[in-house]
Formats: structure tokens, sequence, C-alpha cells
């Protein structure tokens, strides 16, 4: 009686060079002793996968977005110690810190979260993000013009990815604009009265000297109106401030009270965009006191002029 089990019979199969270095490399790997054996076990006992590459495309975005998103979160950690509440809800990262199954015995584990209230503008980390990204910009300033900086030479030069960038500002000009009004800010620091107003523009002024650099490349980078529209919005929050401070106790129409504010609003954009232009030769306390020499008393008359009480 024949033996069925018995290997008498020889199957032959092309392959090419490639393709018999390929299956000794695998049988090598394999730990197996005898390639006639491998190979069997590789007709009988393998299997080839049929993979939707749409569905694995999908997964690997999500992997994507959530390395990035634990990164976010990595960073702020490492910065501050701290992982804001708001952060996690507006990112859709709640059922990460507290999943819906239970560990035996107990609830769900939680992390300890600083109970602070979340600003975005206001949270230590965010500022401190846009900082860095500004201190980055200035450096590549140093190396070429704006409109050749491009938003990976900034998130590379200060170690962060493109989705934290993009988290806080839409674009290099929004940067531009941030760090612009985050200085003037700071230079103003409350000296929005009428008995300080002068000091206030004149620590503006200050703060625009001090980083005359990047301010006169950003000058020469951007249009004439994107500077203005930022320095606008900035000087009539302090004359409409100085404004209403002078018009307490008289009953003057909102529109006049804007008008008033506007006039000094535009006189002191273009006295700011001469300056630049020409070098910030002029010391900023003498043109201030210049101004300051033409304006004296000229808010309350405008303000008296405009009455609707007498």
């Amino acid at each position: 009686m024949k033996d069925e089990n018995k290997r008498d019979l020889c199957l032959k199969v092309r392959v090419s060079q490639a393709e018999i270095d390929a299956i000794k490399k695998k049988f090598e790997n394999s730990g197996m002793s005898s390639l006639s054996g491998f190979v069997r076990a590789m007709i009988f006992e393998g299997y080839i996968v049929h993979m939707d590459e749409n569905e694995l495309h999908k997964i690997y975005k999500l992997a994507t977005n959530i390395a990035n998103n634990i990164n976010q979160i990595a960073v702020r950690v490492n910065s501050t110690e701290n992982i804001y509440n708001n952060d996690i809800a507006a990112n859709g990262h709640g059922r990460i810190w507290n999943p819906p199954l239970r560990l035996q015995g107990g609830a769900s584990p939680t992390p300890r979260i600083r109970r602070n209230a979340y600003n975005k503008e206001n949270a230590p980390m965010s500022q401190m993000t846009k900082r860095a990204l500004v201190a980055s910009l200035k450096d590549l300033l140093a190396e070429k013009p704006l409109d050749k900086i491009t938003v990976t030479d900034l998130t590379e030069h200060c170690g962060v990815n493109r989705m934290t960038f993009y988290y806080h500002f839409k674009d290099i000009y929004d940067l531009v604009e941030w760090a612009c009004i985050e200085s003037a800010t700071r230079a103003l620091a409350g000296q929005k009265t009428y008995d300080t107003w002068q000091q206030g523009f004149l620590q503006i002024l200050q703060a625009v000297q001090k980083d005359k650099v990047f301010v006169t490349k950003v000058y020469h980078s951007i249009s004439r109106e994107h500077i203005e529209n930022y320095l606008y919005r900035l000087t009539y929050d302090l004359m409409i401030g100085v404004v209403e401070e002078k018009a307490a106790g008289m009953t003057v129409r909102p529109e006049d009270k804007e008008f008033i504010a506007n006039f000094y609003k535009y006189a002191f954009v273009g006295l700011t965009l001469e300056w630049v232009r020409t070098g910030m030769k002029d010391d900023p306390a003498a043109l201030i006191e210049r101004v300051s020499t033409l304006i004296h008393g000229d808010i309350t008359k405008g303000l008296e002029a405009c009455r609707i009480d007498k």
C-alpha cells in the first residue's frame, strides 16, 4: 500500500534572484533548520491578508491627531506643571481623563487638575508659548525678511509643532500683530487717564524704539494698512478712555465722543508712522511733549462744544 505522506513529488516554482534572496532572508529569520520545511509551512499555514487601505489611512490620520493632541498637552504640562479643565473639554479629551470603565473596586481614576478658571489669553502656558514664538520670529528676522519666513521655519526654530502654532495664530501676520499688541499693552500698563495718557503713549514709543530692528523690518515687510489697523485699535482704546473720563458729568452723544477719540487717534497714528519711517530719530519724550502742548485742554473744549445738556 502506497504511503500518501511520503514526499516523493517535486514542485518547481520559478522566482527571480531578488525573490530567492527574500525567501532566504525570511528563512534565516524563521529559526527553522530546513528550507523545504519552511516553504511547506508558508504554503500550508501562511495566508494572504486583503486590507482596505482607505480604512488604514483613516486610522493613520486619527492616530496622528491623537499624537498631536498629546504633544499639546505635554508641552503645557512640562512648561507649567498644570493642565486646564477647559483645554480638555474644548479639545474633546474628557474621555481620556474620565474613562467610562471603572477599575475593579473603585471609581474611574482622574488626574489631579488645578481648578483654575481658564482664559486662553491669560493662561500662563498660552502666553509663554506665544512669547517663545515671537522670540523665534525676531531671531529669524535677523536672517531673512518676513515674507520669506514660513510657519515651518518658526516651529522648528521654536521647538513646537505646527498644530501648536495654529492653536494660537491663524498665520505669521497674526503672530506679528499679537506681538505688537502685547508689547504695547504692557507698555501702557493702565496709563489710560487724562493725567497719564502722555506717559502711556511715551511708553509705547519707547517700547517701539527698544524693539527697533523688529518693528522696522515688520514695517517694511507688510502693508501700511496692516500696521495702521493695529495702531488705530490701540490708540483708540487709549483715547476713548480719556474722552470718557473728561465727559463725566456731561451729556454727550456717543458718536461725538467717538469722533473726538478718532480725531486724536488719526493724529497720533500719523505721527507714529512718520516717526518709524524716518528711523525713530526724534526723542520720544520730546515728541510727546510737543503733542501735549498742542492739544492741552482741547479734549475738554471739544466735549463742551458737543454737550446737549446745556
